[in-house]
């Protein structure tokens, strides 16, 4: 998967479980501030995007994520399942 497919799958599942338009939703906005994601939102987002992409993330990495350009490196950088 190229990165701006990756971008465009985090993009769409964001939006889809913020209720926000894809078009609002930009690599800069914060998780937690702007997207108002908990910890546990935050988990089940990035399983769907570990099934949706084929690709892992580990739990050290998941903790660093503060962006959604963040999420975007993560899933990116992970190992294929």
């Amino acid at each position: 998967m190229v990165q701006d497919t990756i971008s465009d799958v985090v993009i769409e599942i964001l939006a889809r479980h913020t209720g926000l338009a894809p078009e609002e939703i930009t690599p800069s906005l914060y998780v937690r501030d702007d997207l108002g994601l908990d910890s546990i939102d935050a988990a089940e987002i990035m399983l769907v995007l570990e099934k949706r992409t084929g690709r892992r993330c580990e739990v050290d990495e998941a903790r660093t994520i503060n962006t959604v350009s963040d999420i975007i490196a993560t899933i990116s950088s992970g190992s294929t399942a």
